[in-house]
């Protein structure tokens, strides 16, 4: 019999297998990432598999994508979550928090993303980086996101930006495809035409970046 306490959830009229589980901190490897390590009976049990999307509610609902649980790990019914996406889902460490399966993945087609109070303006050649750290990373509206800026005379650090605008608003995904707006410039990573003289050369180097690491 499973240690696990097995529910039920209602998405888009189907039932989904949904886990309590008890929320650990994260690895330290893991942060920024968008994860949530959980071990392989919960995965069979929610019949996901690695890479998939989950939703996680505490006492709000986001996202995160499925990585495996280290060997020593397993059988403690719990997940581990980096501080991002534990104060995404409203929780902290020792909380209780649901996961359930997601039956589609809505890609996100243009975000909005808000930085921290007076943060400065972002200069061209770094929004690659900005987007190349967004491609598949699952979010919800209201998520507290992480951007490595890369800053001219800063050390380089991980900055919690907001994403206060997602088109359509059930979209859980960014995709290579999504607009990416920062809120405090005009400048927009895939403008509505495509006409940004920059935007093919950053999205090649995008891709052949992805490439490279398949």
């Amino acid at each position: 019999m499973s240690r696990y306490i097995l529910i039920c959830v209602r998405e888009e009229g189907k039932k989904m297998p949904a886990i309590l589980l008890r929320v650990e901190s994260g690895y330290p490897g893991d942060v920024g990432g968008g994860k949530i390590r959980i071990d392989s009976e919960t995965m069979q049990l929610l019949n996901v598999s690695p890479g998939d999307i989950v939703t996680i509610e505490g006492t709000r609902t986001t996202v995160a994508r499925v990585w495996r649980l280290k060997v020593e790990d397993f059988n403690r019914r719990m997940a581990r979550l980096d501080h991002f996406t534990c104060s995404n889902a409203g929780v902290s460490t020792g909380s209780t928090v649901k996961v359930s399966g997601i039956t589609g993945v809505i890609e996100a087609q243009r975000v909005v993303l808000d930085p921290p109070e007076n943060f400065p303006e972002i200069p061209l050649a770094n929004i690659a980086n900005i987007i190349n750290g967004l491609i598949a990373f699952p979010v919800t509206k209201n998520d507290a996101i992480p951007v490595m800026p890369d800053l001219p005379l800063l050390h380089p650090q991980i900055v919690t930006f907001r994403l206060v605008e997602i088109e359509p608003e059930n979209a859980i995904l960014i995709t290579e495809t999504t607009k990416i707006k920062i809120s405090n410039q005009t400048l927009t990573a895939a403008p509505e035409n495509n006409t940004h003289p920059e935007y093919d050369k950053i999205l090649e180097e995008i891709r052949a970046g992805l490439n490279r690491n398949l």
